[in-house]
């Protein structure tokens, strides 16, 4: 009997209005990091899950309000903003669209991308935008209460190279560029343009090594795939048989020079010795008996020697090299520059 077929679950949704006073509010959802998500009077439909709307507006105190979508019901969503005559309205701009806005702490995360809006307390503060392939900028500002001011920020391509390292089993490795401490691998990191020798290395792996040349605005990334290093189990063990070979004919070595001190003695006392003392034949067999043992002794020890210094199939890593640069781009908001990459 035929199974009856599975039917996949089809996603549902819930119809929201929100509307604003004024209208023209910017609207977020959840988090102002993904952008401006449309203006008010706005209605559409959203997913059938909690979510956090951000309403936004020149001189206006910013809003928040959660709302459970559910496809059963039209959730109609109305709030009235109150006139901001305290905070300071910002505006931050880059010649960059989408880099990173950060204020007063880095540490905390970036709060949005540009082209970035909302309120900021009257006073100091510190403003960062970053992105990568591009040099860093920092600017301290003075806000007003009830004020409107837009700060534009002219980044520039870095001059500066990047190498990134990342594959499958490599995490908790390290990255040593021209034998110094770059980072836990996975991760990238900038260096200066040229040759650099790269390190990756990693507990009971083989290490990968290789030369690199970076050139100006161009990452590197190197998918790295480490081979295990051999076991040195085995490796001891025959040092300790070896160890024990050589101590053994050590043991036997002595107790023949007991035998040949013993004969000379009762030599020197004037002790009648013959060839049929039986000290003879045992003090030799003891003397054959510590070479042989000298000798199997060494030949494991240098088999040890050679399992602590054998290596599996190397490290392999494959480059593949992206340049970072400046494209021209237009919207509807006017035109910018943009970051492109060639593959």
């Amino acid at each position: 009997m035929t199974p009856p077929p599975v039917l996949t679950e089809i996603e549902t949704k819930g119809l929201v209005v929100i509307d604003s006073k004024p209208q023209g509010a910017t609207i977020y959802l959840n988090d102002k990091r993904q952008g401006a998500f449309g203006k008010t009077p706005w209605q559409g439909s959203l997913e059938s899950k909690p979510v956090r709307l951000i309403l936004e507006q020149k001189g206006w105190k910013p809003e928040e309000r959660a709302i459970s979508p559910r496809s059963d019901k039209l959730i109609d969503v109305y709030i009235a903003l109150s006139e901001e005559h305290y905070l300071g309205w910002v505006e931050i701009v880059s010649n960059v669209p989408g880099a990173d806005v950060f204020i007063d702490r880095k540490e905390i995360g970036a709060i949005g991308r540009t082209p970035f809006t909302g309120h900021l307390k009257p006073g100091k503060h510190t403003i960062f935008v970053e992105r990568f392939g591009y040099d860093p900028v920092r600017r301290d500002i003075d806000v007003a209460p009830g004020t409107a001011t837009q700060h534009n920020f002219d980044m520039k391509a870095a001059a500066k190279g990047w190498v990134a390292i990342n594959g499958r089993g490599i995490s908790g490795g390290r990255l040593i560029i021209d034998e110094k401490f770059a980072c836990a691998v996975p991760c990238r990191t900038e260096v200066a343009p040229g040759k650099h020798e790269i390190l990756v290395e990693k507990s009971g792996m083989e290490d990968y090594e290789s030369d690199l040349e970076v050139p100006q605005g161009v990452e590197t990334n190197i998918e790295v795939k480490m081979s295990p290093r051999p076991p040195r189990t085995r490796a001891i063990t025959t040092a300790v048989v070896a160890a024990l070979l050589i101590g053994g004919g050590a043991y036997v070595g002595h107790l023949s020079e007991q035998n040949k001190d013993s004969i000379n003695s009762d030599i020197n006392r004037g002790a009648l010795v013959d060839n049929n003392d039986p000290r003879f034949l045992r003090g030799k067999v003891e003397a054959i008996g510590a070479d042989v043992l000298y000798g199997v002794g060494a030949i494991v020890a240098v088999t040890a020697v050679f399992s602590f210094f054998s290596h599996g199939p190397e490290s392999t890593g494959v480059a593949d090299s992206k340049k970072v640069s400046l494209a021209p781009t237009m919207g509807s908001d006017g035109g910018g520059l943009s970051l492109w990459g060639r593959f």
